[in-house]
This record gives structure tokens, sequence and C-alpha cells, in this order.
């Protein structure tokens, strides 16, 4: 029976030293808009890009917007940071990480990110920084429209 899943090449029968079930997975993908245009920085450790994905999800009449920040280590970073811009839709894969540090006050923090092993591009936002498509011609907005967004 196929299941459409693929057996990882590090795993034997269900006689041998590996198995599926005691595998432990780490992967996460997040589609969404950039909330602003992404950062660049230099750490011991070489350069990271990081940028935030606003992730909206619509259940009947009610949406609920997650905010989830995304970092990229190395050479890519600082190769793709132009092409991060705020506005534009992207989809980003990778491992979620939670990390724990001290603030420069002393509280103690916790920062829940990804990793970013994939990222897709979407089309960059129209001119004039909103990502939302034009009306068509002879059509008005409606009254109502909320333009408060954070991207």
């Amino acid at each position: 029976m196929t299941t459409g899943l693929r057996r990882n090449s590090n795993t034997t029968s269900d006689e041998g030293e590996h198995d599926m079930a005691s595998s432990d997975i780490n992967t996460i993908t997040i589609g969404g808009r950039l909330g602003a245009d992404a950062e660049l920085r230099e750490t011991q450790g070489g350069t990271v890009c990081s940028f935030r994905v606003a992730s909206t999800d619509a259940y009947k009449d009610r949406e609920t917007t997650s905010w989830v920040r995304c970092v990229i280590f190395g050479k890519r970073g600082p190769a793709l940071a132009s092409y991060l811009t705020k506005g534009r839709k992207v989809i980003v894969s990778g491992k979620l990480r939670v990390r724990e540090y001290e603030d420069r006050s002393g509280s103690r923090r916790t920062s829940v990110e990804v990793l970013v092993d994939q990222l897709d591009l979407g089309a960059p936002p129209r001119e004039g920084g909103s990502p939302r498509a034009a009306p068509a011609s002879g059509s008005q907005e409606s009254p109502g429209f909320d333009d408060d967004l954070p991207f």
C-alpha cells in the first residue's frame, strides 16, 4: 500500500536498528507576507539575516494573524536580503528552534524562530508598498476598507 510518504534512508526493516516511530521530525512550513525588510547583522559566528512573516488564518467571520521570526545563517542571507522586502509573499520551510536568552535589562526571554532551509519568493508588492491587488478599472474600494495593516 502506498501512503505518499517517503521512507527515510536511515531506517531499516522492522527488525533493523532504526524505526520511523522512534525518529524525531522537526519541520515547519509557513506562508505569508513580510512585515518589514529583512535585517542583516554580523555575529561571531558569521552573517545572520532575520525577518518576520505574517501568516493569516481565516475561520468563518474571524481572522487571526501569527507573526513568525525566521533566520538564515551564512552566505545565503546577504544574497537573499535584497529580495526580502516589506509586503512580499514568501513560503519558508525549516526547523523550529526555541532559544532562551537574557536581554539588556537582565530579564529572561524566549524566542521561537524558524531556521530557514528553503525559501520560495512570491511576487513583490505593488508600487506604493501595498500588497493588495489593484481594483478593477471603474470600481471603487469600499468606504470601510482598513489600510492600517502592518505590511
